[in-house]
């Protein structure tokens, strides 16, 4: 294989693109240094990924949800939202391979902009993804969500697998996001739409 092609194959390969994009059997980080922010990473049930009207009351198997009926519309990619995006929406996002990072709003301290920065952060981190279109680095984003239980403070979901912590472990968090990126049965950049206000 020329060089070049080698050197592409290999960059899919390492944002989840190619042969390892759909779920199949993944190579999920150990956590078992996670230390005081006691991360934990979940598989969800294979929940089928229906599409239900906008605003529809959703009943995951998990919490947060990682997979199962959502919303027609996904989220935009790339950004923090100042506003809580509804799961359906986020999670149709998830399902294209985005991975969505999460924050309760009790847990912020007082601050919730600071640390939905430093998880914009992890994101804006992702290397260029050859199926987005530049502004779009990746597919990520950012929300918060007052529906995580109350011992979680940071969550992630990448399609099918939730990720937990007490508090903010980027080391943890960048694993699974690394291990769970562009994993989802949707493998698409096209950007989201605001569907919700």
């Amino acid at each position: 294989m020329p060089r070049t092609s080698t050197l592409l194959w290999l960059s899919l390969m390492a944002l989840g693109c190619g042969d390892a994009a759909t779920d199949g059997t993944p190579d999920l980080p150990d956590l078992s240094g996670a230390g005081a922010c006691a991360a934990a990473i979940e598989q969800a049930p294979d929940d089928p990924g229906l599409h239900v009207a906008q605003g529809t009351a959703l009943t995951p198997s998990t919490n947060p949800p990682a997979a199962g009926p959502h919303y027609p519309v996904w989220a935009p990619y790339a950004q923090v939202f100042p506003d809580v995006v509804p799961r359906g929406n986020w999670l149709h996002s998830a399902e294209h391979g985005a991975v969505i990072l999460l924050y309760h709003p009790a847990a912020c301290g007082g601050d919730c902009a600071a640390l939905a920065a430093r998880l914009a952060a992890l994101g804006q981190a992702l290397p260029q993804d050859p199926l987005c279109q530049r502004p779009i680095n990746a597919r990520w984003l950012v929300t918060a969500d007052p529906l995580l239980p109350a011992d979680t403070a940071v969550a992630a979901v990448g399609w099918r697998y939730l990720y937990r912590a007490r508090c903010l472990d980027e080391a943890s968090l960048t694993a699974f996001i690394n291990a769970r990126y562009a994993r989802g049965p949707e493998n698409l950049c096209n950007d989201g739409a605001i569907a919700w206000r």
